[in-house]
């Protein structure tokens, strides 16, 4: 994993007005993709921008598999968003890795946030655990946006989902092929 601030479009910079030192805080979202995380007795990694850092997930597997639970349609992104999910089998246990960090600008100023990009292309990804192969599909919709979700998961463990632009106000959440490189991005 590579360690990379991103400006308000989400494309990495690469001038280095920054301070150098970064605390990356990872945590939970239990039961869901969205929503508040937990973050006590995490995974955190002191590192500088710019580094290159090996994450093992398999050292987070236990972790992660004890907190996961199954889906709770109540956790939704927006409070007036309107959820139509359906999780096979229903008993499967989800929990997302969420993502924070925390650094200091050369002004001195906090910053916090942070979140997995594919180089490919980057575009924003999810890390989630998942305790069983399942199938969650469905949507999700508020005012503005509709997100359909079209997640098939082919075994346990830890899986990178992508939540991709459809057009006229829609995108797709779906899981991606295993990543060989992502970068944590800090936003500034």
């Amino acid at each position: 994993m590579t360690v990379a601030i991103v400006d308000q479009n989400g494309r990495i910079v690469t001038h280095d007005p920054f301070a150098k030192v970064v605390e990356l805080q990872f945590g939970a979202v239990i039961g869901h993709v969205w929503g508040p995380a937990e973050t006590a007795g995490y995974p955190r990694i002191s590192t500088n921008l710019g580094s290159t850092e090996a994450v093992d997930l398999l050292e987070w597997t236990e972790q992660y598999a004890t907190v996961a639970r199954p889906f709770d349609p109540t956790m939704l992104p927006e409070p007036e968003s309107i959820t139509e999910i359906e999780v096979i089998p229903v008993q499967t246990r989800w929990a997302r890795v969420a993502t924070f960090s925390t650094y200091i600008d050369a002004d001195g100023q906090p910053y916090s946030g942070g979140g997995f990009i594919d180089p490919a292309d980057e575009a924003g990804v999810i890390l989630v655990f998942v305790d069983r192969p399942s199938v969650m599909h469905g949507k999700i919709e508020d005012r503005q946006w509709t997100t359909v979700v079209d997640i098939v998961i082919p075994e346990q463990g830890f899986h990178w989902l992508k939540l991709r632009n459809a057009g006229m106000g829609e995108s797709r959440l779906m899981r991606v092929a295993p990543l060989s490189e992502v970068t944590f991005t800090l936003l500034h």
